[in-house]
C-alpha cells in the first residue's frame, strides 16, 4: 500500500501569480513538490492558477488598502485554513502568516528574503512602535521556525547579528535560481554604429531598486541611448517615475512598460544590449541583503550587467566579463562608465556565451527546486 503523499502547506502575503519575483520564485520552487506530493498554495490575489494532479491554488482576494489591516486579514484567513486542513510542512515567507504558521504545531519552514521591520519603511510612513511590533513577530517567527531558509549568506548574517547566533544551526542557504535558456545568436543585436544603444531594466519601481536615481544620472547624459523599463504597475511609483521622465526631458529615450513575463523575457531580451541592475547603498541592500532575481534574468538570457559595486552583486558580477561596475550612489560613476560603454558597445554574440556561462555555481530553478522538497521531506520526518 502506497503511502499518503506529504501534504505542503505555502502561504505568502504576495500576490500570486504576478510579475513579481517573488512570484516567479515561488511558482519555480514549487516545481518538484507539486509532482510527488499534494501542494495547497495560499496568497493574495484573485486569479487561481488551475489545479492538476494534487497542486491547489487559494488565492485570497483582500481588497482593504490599508497594508497593516490588509496583513493582518490574510493571516486570519491563512489561520482558520491552517486549523481545518493542517498539513505536515509550512513553508512561509513574512510574519504576517508566519505568526498563524509557527503557532499551529505543524512543522515550519521561514524563507527569509527580507524583514517588514526593515523594508516596510521605504514604501510606507512606519511609526517606531509599528516597527517594534514588526520585530516582536519577526523574532517569534525566527525562534520558532524549524528550519530558515536564506537566498543569500548576507541575509542569514543579518538574522545571527541582529537576532540571535543560535539561528545559524538551522539556517540554510540557497540561492535564488534561473532557467538555462538556449541563446539564439540571430536574434541579438548587431554592434551597428548608427544604432542607438539600448538597455533593459526588470523589475519593480522600488526606491531601494534605483531606477529613479538611474533616471537622474541619464537626465544630463549624452549619446545615442535608449532605455526600457519593464515593470509592474504600481498607482503612486509609476505616476512619479514618468512625471520625471517628462520633467527630466527623457520621454523620447525612456519607455515605461508593461511588466514581461517568463515567455516574453526569452524573445525580448536579445534586442538589448544591456540589462540594468542599479541599486542603492541603502541599510536595505548593504546590510539586510537580497538575491536580486533581475540579475539572474539578465545572465541567464545572456545579457551583460550594469550595476552598482556592492554586497549583493559581487557575487555574481565579473567585471567585463559578463558585467560592468559603477559605483553605487556615485552619478559621476554611473555617468563615466556608461559612457565608455557607449564606445565600445559590447559584442553580445561573442559576449552571451560567457554571461550564461557565468552562472554555472547558480543552481538552476530546477535544482532549487529539488533541494527545496527535500528539506521539506526532512521537515515531515522530524515530526
Amino acid at each position: 500500500m502506497n503511502a499518503r503523499p506529504l501534504h505542503i502547506q505555502f502561504a505568502s502575503f504576495d500576490e500570486v501569480p504576478s510579475f513579481k519575483g517573488s512570484s516567479t520564485h515561488i511558482l519555480a520552487g514549487l516545481r518538484q513538490a507539486v509532482q510527488r506530493a499534494h501542494v495547497e498554495l495560499i496568497s493574495l490575489g484573485r486569479n487561481p492558477i488551475p489545479s492538476r494532479g494534487n497542486f491547489v491554488h487559494r488565492p485570497l482576494p483582500i481588497s482593504e488598502p490599508n497594508v497593516l489591516r490588509r496583513g493582518l486579514q490574510f493571516r486570519s484567513r491563512v489561520a482558520s485554513i491552517f486549523r481545518r486542513r493542517p498539513g505536515d510542512v509550512i513553508h512561509f515567507r513574512s510574519p504576517w502568516e508566519g505568526l498563524a504558521a509557527v503557532r499551529s504545531g505543524v512543522p515550519c519552514l521561514f524563507e527569509v528574503n527580507g524583514l517588514p521591520s526593515v523594508e516596510m519603511p521605504y514604501h510606507y510612513r512606519t511609526t517606531e512602535n509599528a516597527l517594534k511590533i514588526f520585530r516582536e513577530w519577526e523574532a517569534e517567527c525566527l525562534e520558532k521556525a524549524n528550519r530558515l531558509l536564506c537566498p543569500s549568506q548576507q541575509i542569514a548574517d543579518f538574522l545571527c547579528k541582529n537576532f540571535s547566533e543560535k539561528l545559524k544551526e538551522k539556517i540554510i542557504v540557497l540561492s535564488n535560481g534561473y532557467d538555462l535558456l538556449p541563446l539564439h545568436p540571430e536574434r541579438m543585436r548587431e554592434n551597428i554604429p548608427e544604432d542607438p544603444f539600448r538597455m533593459i531594466y526588470l523589475g519593480t519601481l522600488s526606491y531601494w531598486q534605483g531606477i529613479e536615481w538611474a533616471l537622474r544620472g541619464l537626465r544630463t547624459f549624452s549619446g545615442d541611448w535608449r532605455l526600457d523599463i519593464y515593470a509592474p504597475p504600481h498607482r503612486s511609483h509609476s505616476k512619479r517615475i514618468q512625471r520625471r521622465i517628462q520633467r527630466w526631458g527623457l520621454g523620447e529615450r525612456v519607455r515605461l512598460m508593461e511588466p514581461l513575463c517568463r515567455g516574453e523575457m526569452y524573445h525580448t531580451l536579445p534586442r538589448y544590449d544591456l540589462g540594468l541592475a542599479p541599486f542603492p547603498r541603502t541599510f536595505r541592500n548593504s546590510e539586510q541583503g537580497c538575491c536580486p532575481v533581475k540579475i539572474l534574468d539578465y545572465l541567464s538570457h545572456g545579457l551583460p550587467v550594469f550595476t552598482s559595486r556592492l554586497s549583493i552583486t559581487e557575487p555574481f558580477i565579473s567585471e567585463g566579463k559578463n558585467g560592468f561596475f559603477f559605483e553605487a550612489n556615485s552619478l559621476l560613476s554611473f555617468r563615466a562608465r556608461l559612457e565608455v560603454l557607449l564606445r565600445q558597445v559590447p559584442d553580445r554574440k561573442k559576449l552571451s556565451p560567457l554571461v550564461q556561462a557565468s552562472l554555472q555555481n547558480i543552481p538552476t530553478w530546477d535544482q532549487y527546486a529539488e533541494q527545496l522538497y527535500a528539506i521539506y521531506g526532512n521537515l515531515s520526518a522530524s515530526r
